[in-house]
């Protein structure tokens, strides 16, 4: 089977990052126990293509930016780029998240709240926009998920998955935790990661796992884990796009290239050197890696934007 892996080529593409091509105003939605806000910028060029972000995990906001470090606005800045090139866009705060934290809880909120808010608001969207012809969902890191499960409700035009884990929650947490804890410490998470694995609570997580462990969280993780990122974009049949910095201290190659080999044959992906979980390029020490992600000036990779541009003019 012919690879279709996108090559360096595309780097003839010119990038515009001037003069704005498009506007932003500030939306919202009320739901029940509080309001959701989200940034809808509307290109001026409109072709009629719809991007809808969807950050990652903990508290990030609709930019990218996690609201206990620095800023790096990496989905702004791309939604900047492709709003020059005349796709309009929806960047939405999820709820209990930055300005949409107001009014709501962690107890009670499962990973399919997060999805079908993503759904509601491509409602939203066609409700409030004109000439609105296709749908497309970028989700990055946990937003991957998330994205590609609200496209298959929507039956979305296409489908963007940006440092996506390719394995379940709990695989990945196990792998992550290990390079983390001391090995006593680790094969305790390992009993609770495996118990919420099975749908049951943990009653009494050690004291030091607490913050990961707490009780109202739990039901969360439990909802999360019973989805395999590879099974739910196998679903998928609209274009996908797979994109993976190999100098991600999150996310590996080896998660981009589950969600490839599980997709759709013509799924394309795309490895891109020294960048970064925040879609910047560094250097190769981890003090320059995690600079990008509390640096709003460095620029996003110019290959990602291209690759971007290109899938989105080729879904028909």
């Amino acid at each position: 089977m012919k690879k279709s892996y996108l090559y360096l080529i595309i780097f003839l593409l010119p990038l515009i990052t001037s003069a704005q091509g498009f506007k932003e105003k500030e939306v919202k939605r009320n739901i029940d126990g509080g309001t959701l806000y989200g940034t809808m910028l509307n290109a001026k060029n409109a072709n009629g293509t719809v991007v809808v972000f969807i950050s990652g995990s903990g508290p990030t906001d609709r930019d990218g930016n996690s609201i206990i470090g620095g800023k790096n606005n990496s989905l702004k800045m791309l939604a900047y780029e492709l709003g020059n090139k005349g796709y309009s866009s929806l960047r939405f705060d999820k709820r209990g998240i930055a300005k949409s934290a107001p009014g709501f809880s962690e107890k009670g909120l499962l990973f399919g709240t997060y999805v079908n808010d993503a759904v509601d608001w491509v409602t939203w969207i066609k409700e409030n926009s004109k000439n609105v012809k296709k749908i497309v969902f970028i989700g990055h890191s946990e937003g991957s998920l998330i994205g590609m499960l609200a496209a298959k409700k929507v039956n979305a035009d296409g489908y963007i998955s940006i440092a996506g884990v390719g394995f379940p929650a709990d695989s990945t947490l196990k792998t992550q935790l290990e390079k983390q804890l001391p090995s006593k410490l680790y094969d305790e998470s390992v009993v609770c990661l495996d118990s919420l694995k099975q749908g049951q609570l943990v009653k009494n997580p050690p004291a030091s796992l607490m913050m990961l462990f707490r009780p109202d969280v739990q039901p969360y993780l439990i909802s999360w884990f019973k989805y395999n990122p590879a099974e739910e974009i196998a679903k998928l049949t609209c274009p996908i796009l797979i994109i993976q910095g190999l100098n991600d201290l999150q996310v590996t190659r080896a998660d981009a290239q589950a969600l490839k080999n599980a997709a759709a044959p013509s799924a394309q992906v795309l490895f891109l050197d020294k960048v970064t979980h925040v879609l910047k390029e560094a250097g190769p020490t981890q003090d320059e890696n995690m600079a990008t992600y509390v640096n709003e000036t460095t620029p996003l990779s110019s290959l990602l934007v291209n690759t971007t541009l290109l899938f989105l003019s080729g879904i028909k």
